[in-house]
């Protein structure tokens, strides 16, 4: 079993200075595992979780996923942002 906390720096709107997600953004995640050296997603024997989905004030997302065995394999966290006005 396996617990990481993935940070994912979604950024800037284009050609402006702000930031696409803050504290008020609604953000939820997948998370898919894939094969190694790709973004193909496939079911595998791993069972994978994503538990908490955190959008913070600088603009990055933290995703809290856990993976129980094996241990290291090749995942793709994938966010879907809804911005209110």
């Amino acid at each position: 079993m396996l617990w990481l906390v993935v940070p994912i720096d979604v950024g800037f709107h284009e050609g402006t200075d702000r930031l696409i997600v803050n504290r008020d953004t609604w953000v939820a995640a997948s998370v898919t595992e894939v094969h190694p050296g790709t973004t193909a997603p496939f079911i595998g024997s791993a069972v994978i979780s994503v538990f908490n989905v955190v959008p913070n004030d600088n603009g990055v997302v933290y995703v809290k996923v856990w993976v129980q065995p094996p241990d290291e394999l090749d995942f793709l966290v994938r966010l879907f942002v809804v911005k209110g006005q």
